[in-house]
């Protein structure tokens, strides 16, 4: 099994990717990405969650 810190940087990889490819013209977004070992078990799970909040409305 790679290390924790391994682990670590794949998954920050792996979630700012996929944020880069569908954050394009939302306010908002979770992703969420569950890692597991060989014997599918759970080992890791994080998320990303950007919002946007726009102060003024354009006219």
């Amino acid at each position: 099994m790679p290390s924790r810190e391994a682990v670590a940087r794949e998954i920050t990889r792996t979630l700012l990717d996929i944020a880069n490819e569908e954050i394009t013209g939302s306010d908002r977004l979770v992703v969420t990405l569950t890692v597991r070992d060989d014997q599918d078990r759970t080992i890791s799970v994080a998320s990303l969650i950007f919002t946007n909040e726009w102060i003024n409305d354009p006219q």
